[in-house]
């Protein structure tokens, strides 16, 4: 089914095991709703809209690929995906919604080069693995245009995602920055892998820039090669800031060092005998180290 250069307005339009195209297209007061289908969304501009999919049956062979759009002024979530596979979120404008993008349960997701800015919250994952929030990205002044109670109101990761947050090396740079209630939050083991070169820092309230709750005994956390703006404090920026390693800090504009392939071998063969031994906690350590401190 396709629509193209279609003029939709306070309409609620659902697809069940459908396939669809929607090009060029503008929504007003409307809301796209996809149950086990598949659909592309490019080139649309939508207010006071906005796009809920769901997958009940997992099929590997469904997708959603939302490109290239704006979406403003919702009052509800402006992108909401539940137990979707395949999936991608590019290019999109998606700015003064109650949230701009949340998944749940989902597989397989890229959000690449985005603008999500001025939403009550910019980006929730719950559950969520194979997921790459990457390229460049604007996260940024995302606060309280509605009233929510999900901390922070930058990014928020929840329950055992399993995910990169990877951004460019060269122009145009990923940025979380200057969001309400703080731009990063990670809990119950969903800290991403990597986590690199990113642009973090805030004038906006006392928050910290980055806030890891897991509940894990004796944790480390790897966030080196991000860039904490020229105010960071990394004691009150970081929490907790005794199991944060940050170091080195990455310079904008700055090429990605070379991998020691030699370190990173070797550190390998350890984790794999580490598992082999039954060494559990050792071998992911040695695993988080590798894609902490030597991928590219």
């Amino acid at each position: 089914m396709e629509f193209s250069e279609n003029n939709i307005n306070k309409v609620c339009l659902s697809f069940y095991e459908t396939s669809s195209d929607f090009d060029n297209c503008d929504l007003e007061s409307s809301q796209l709703e996809f149950l086990n289908s598949t659909t592309t969304i490019d080139n649309c501009d939508m207010e006071y809209s906005n796009i809920v999919s769901t997958s009940l049956d997992l099929d590997p062979t469904d997708s959603i690929t939302i490109r290239n759009n704006t979406i403003s002024n919702s009052l509800v979530p402006a992108i909401s995906i539940t137990a979707n596979r395949n999936v991608e979120i590019k290019n999109n404008t998606i700015e003064n919604n109650y949230i701009g993008i949340e998944l749940f349960e989902t597989k397989s997701v890229d959000i690449i080069d985005n603008n999500i800015r001025h939403n009550d919250q910019g980006l929730y994952l719950y559950h969520s693995i194979i997921t790459s929030v990457s390229g460049s990205n604007d996260i940024s002044s995302n606060s309280n245009n509605y009233a929510n109670n999900r901390d922070p109101q930058g990014l928020y990761a929840a329950h055992n995602c399993s995910w990169e947050l990877l951004g460019n090396t060269q122009n145009d740079y990923q940025m979380i920055v200057n969001n309400g209630k703080g731009n990063l939050f990670f809990e119950d083991y969903s800290t991403p892998a990597p986590f690199k070169y990113n642009i973090i820092h805030t004038n906006v309230g006392t928050h910290p820039y980055l806030e890891i709750d897991e509940f894990a005994q004796s944790p480390t956390y790897y966030a080196q090669n991000n860039y904490w703006g020229t105010s960071f404090d990394p004691l009150t920026d970081l929490v907790p800031y005794a199991d944060i390693v940050y170091l080195p800090i990455w310079s904008p504009g700055t090429p990605p060092p070379q991998i020691e392939y030699d370190v990173a071998e070797a550190l390998y063969y350890d984790a794999i005998d580490n598992e082999t031994n039954e060494e559990y906690a050792l071998a992911e350590l040695k695993y988080k180290d590798i894609i902490a401190n030597y991928s590219t």
